[in-house]
């Protein structure tokens, strides 16, 4: 259970850093953090 909570935070990471970047057209931005929070 605690390594499929693990894959899921990763998985979780990769999806917010591609959309931060396709959103932003460049770098992951440092403000979409706070905002996915």
């Amino acid at each position: 259970m605690r390594a499929r909570l693990g894959i899921l935070a990763l998985l979780a990471v990769f999806a917010g850093a591609f959309v931060g970047i396709r959103y932003a057209g460049r770098d992951y931005p440092p403000g979409a953090l706070a905002l996915l929070r």
